[in-house]
């Protein structure tokens, strides 16, 4: 059994290549950020790594670790109450000990969950689409989120109390969930919307001030047809916007996105983080910019968009709570 993660931090022999997570929602006064690291070591079955890891990233001022748990890594079979954390085809344990060496050193944690088993994914996934990327089941991610969310609740047991989970990672690569288009018409977004929906509902059940990460998106995409599909033209179909005239206006949904914090992967490949992307609808650092009008624009526009006086937008439209961009 994996020991918890304390004592003196073995020797400097990993490279820290975790990268920072600039989670932009208020610790304390507004525009200011929240730092972060994500790496597999956080869950090692190392006690040593584990804990060389939790000692850099607290002499790097880290507020919140990433901790990436795969939903097919969760299970050992199919469960019979998928909404049960204690069902007993779930494996949780790796989890569990990260969750708790984490909150032992006062981190906050954001678990990032993805890659659904066999049963939860559709018939016939091609050949080229890896294991846990097609067509993931909604309801089925919605069960799994339920078991998740409750069994970190903070009444489970002594498990701590998680705020922050994560619905997929990168949704926008054909490496995460395919397809990514059908012939030229975009699949992923209007899939995604439905996984993130469920997700979202199933999270905020367990605690309404349970907050949803959008799956980040990758900072670059291809052609129309490709495996790959740029950020922003992902982002305004998840959010049911188009561009008309340069400006992005709302569209008619029969479903809008929920969720409460918007993440993107601003990743510079080449050229630094002062360079731009060459197209339009990729985004890395400098364009991070444009994540957050799509973002804005969604939260804004008369059509995607309906405003409560509770600041959760409902009535068909997006349903969006303090809402900030994450990079």
């Amino acid at each position: 059994m994996r020991r918890f993660c304390a004592g003196p931090p073995a020797a400097s022999r990993l490279w820290l290549c975790a990268f920072l997570l600039a989670l932009a929602f208020p610790a304390g006064a507004a525009g200011s950020f929240r730092t972060g690291l994500s790496g597999p070591e956080f869950k090692s079955e190392d006690p040593s790594e584990c804990a060389l890891w939790f000692d850099r990233a607290a002499y790097a001022q880290t507020e919140i670790v990433r901790i990436n748990y795969p939903w097919r890594s969760a299970v050992v079979g199919q469960p019979a109450d998928p909404s049960d954390p204690a069902d007993p085809a779930y494996r949780f344990s790796p989890l569990d000990a990260a969750v708790r060496d984490a909150s032992a050193r006062g981190f906050d944690v954001l678990i990032t969950t993805y890659s659904a088993p066999g049963f939860a994914e559709a018939a016939n996934r091609p050949e080229a689409a890896a294991p846990g990327t097609w067509k993931p089941d909604p309801a089925a991610y919605a069960a799994f989120a339920r078991a998740l969310a409750a069994r970190y609740s903070g009444s489970f047991g002594d498990l701590p109390r998680v705020r922050y989970f994560q619905a997929w990672n990168e949704p926008n690569l054909h490496t995460f969930l395919n397809p990514q288009w059908e012939g030229l018409t975009p699949f992923s977004p209007t899939h995604y919307r439905r996984m993130l929906n469920a997700f979202t509902e199933a999270v905020h059940d367990v605690h309404g001030d349970n907050v949803v990460v959008t799956g980040g998106t990758a900072p670059f995409g291809d052609e129309r047809g490709s495996f790959r599909m740029r950020p922003l033209r992902f982002l305004r179909e998840l959010l049911c916007l188009r561009k008309v005239d340069g400006r992005l206006k709302g569209t008619s949904c029969p479903e809008k996105a929920s969720f409460d914090i918007l993440d993107h992967h601003p990743i510079n490949t080449g050229g630094g983080p002062r360079q731009s992307a060459v197209h339009p609808d990729n985004a890395t650092t400098l364009d991070f910019k444009y994540v957050r009008d799509t973002l804005r624009a969604a939260e804004s526009s008369t059509r995607s968009r309906a405003a409560t006086p509770s600041g959760r937008a409902r009535s068909g439209g997006n349903r969006i709570r303090r809402t900030r961009p994450m990079a």
